[in-house]
């Protein structure tokens, strides 16, 4: 399945997401990763011939991803789990593909940061 946080603005087309899910192989997890924002400057995780990795330069995950329901078997039915532990686990299995988009992206998460992007959409500076 498809999944997109909602406090994100992109400008990736989403449909290259289904073609991922349609390219998973033997992965339980495709990401998106976009160069680092100012308030996440170490990134997350590395991106190396198609596989995500947990070392070498890293990316900031944007949020947007295709996991598949064997991601989330570990996670008891009807309780809650942090997502980068059970991304890390995959990752170390060599099991979490990626991509690395170059175009316009923002994580909204705050007031501030909603803000500035809806000015600079209005002044066409994203």
């Amino acid at each position: 399945f498809i999944a997109v946080n909602a406090d994100v603005y992109s400008e990736y087309d989403y449909a290259a997401l289904v073609v991922a899910a349609g390219r998973l192989g033997n992965a339980n997890a495709f990401l998106v990763l976009v160069d680092n924002p100012e308030h996440h400057p170490d990134g997350d995780f590395a991106l190396q011939g198609g596989g995500v990795m947990a070392e070498g330069e890293k990316l900031t995950f944007s949020g947007l991803a295709v996991y598949r329901p064997a991601l989330f078997d570990a996670v008891a039915r009807g309780t809650c789990a942090a997502l980068a532990p059970l991304l890390r686990t995959q990752i170390a299995a060599g099991r979490v593909g990626g991509e690395h988009f170059h175009g316009r992206w923002c994580d909204v998460g705050t007031p501030e940061r909603l803000t500035k992007l809806n000015r600079d959409l209005r002044v066409g500076r994203v």
